[in-house]
């Protein structure tokens, strides 16, 4: 199992938010990224490619990072960000 830390990008208009999150996996950890950016606020999982990513009435989320984390910072951060 590795450790990651992840960041969603939603865009509604001219606003743009960004929400980092902890996960472990031993799978693809982008693929485990874009499945919670698909489930993120509504479980709606269509993807739209122009974007490259998921719509939400009128918000897109897409994944923005990925990257892995040694155990001992994950520790920390964990304290500190949600884990999904």
């Amino acid at each position: 199992m590795k450790n990651y830390i992840a960041k969603i990008e939603e865009i509604n208009g001219g606003m743009e938010y960004k929400t980092e999150f902890l996960f472990t996996t031993k799978k693809d950890s982008w693929a485990y990224g874009n499945k919670v950016a698909a489930d993120w606020r509504s479980g709606n999982s269509d993807y739209d490619s122009n974007v490259g990513g998921y719509w939400n009435e009128e918000t897109i989320i897409r994944l923005d990072t990925v990257h892995e984390v040694p155990p001992e910072d994950f520790e920390v951060l964990r304290k500190y960000l949600p884990v999904l």
